[in-house]
């Protein structure tokens, strides 16, 4: 557990986290970052308070996350996962089961909590003669979580993986799995769409307010209420 606090004044600001959450620790925390705003540089911009909506609370979570993908269930799915491979292959990876809790205020008033129970799975699976094969996934619907068919797909790429074709340097069509489209747009998304990337001109968007950056075949949005994402109702400032 991790508590973090901001102190503003104006266009300053200071930030320190603990994790030692007794009382006289949380006063010394908060003690420590008011003495150390005084020594902090003015930023461009002073970040305006959140006083509304009042409270933002999201406690709904997929109880049967736990009943699925608990220790037992989770060791169950892996043994399975292995027992199917030759023995010309071995598996690595990692499933894990998060039990997260994310909670903040500030002194006008404003209370936001939200449950962020989720699953992810990964694993590599590799020939003894070097090809491998990859598959991931990250959900908070326990329904959605198929291991078997993760460990299906990356074997499969292992074993096409065994008799490579070479192709001549050109322009080719390829058609690119989610998870390669997510790495490319995760990318893109810490580089370029921030608002402060875009304010300091290291965005490819900077100065493009306005104008259409992609082709007419894709439109990129964030939606926090779109039933694929970890759906977090509001920012780190409320």
């Amino acid at each position: 557990n991790t508590l973090e606090i901001t102190v503003y004044d104006g266009k300053k600001q200071s930030k320190n986290s603990t994790n030692i959450l007794d009382d006289e620790s949380l006063k010394e925390l908060v003690r420590k970052t008011e003495q150390n705003l005084r020594f902090m540089p003015e930023g461009e911009y002073e970040i305006p308070k959140v006083t509304a909506p009042a409270e933002i609370a999201n406690e709904e979570y997929d109880a049967e996350l736990e009943n699925a993908f608990g220790i037992p269930g989770r060791a169950s799915l892996i043994k399975s996962g292995i027992e199917s491979l030759d023995d010309d292959y071995t598996a690595s990876g990692a499933f894990s089961l998060s039990k997260m809790v994310f909670a903040m205020g500030n002194n006008s008033g404003i209370k936001r909590f939200c449950r962020l129970d989720n699953v992810s799975f990964n694993t590599v699976i590799t020939h003894k003669n070097g090809p491998s094969g990859y598959a991931e996934y990250a959900t908070d619907k326990s329904a959605d979580m198929d291991v078997t068919k993760l460990f299906n797909s990356a074997y499969s790429k292992a074993k096409a993986a065994l008799n490579p074709e070479s192709l001549e340097p050109g322009s080719y069509t390829v058609i690119l799995e989610p998870l390669a489209v997510g790495d490319l747009l995760s990318y893109m998304s810490y580089v370029g769409f921030s608002a402060k990337s875009v304010d300091t001109g290291i965005s490819f968007l900077a100065g493009k307010k306005g104008q259409q950056v992609f082709g007419e075949n894709i439109s990129i949005y964030d939606d926090h209420t779109d039933g694929n994402t970890f759906s977090l109702p509001f920012d780190f400032e409320g």
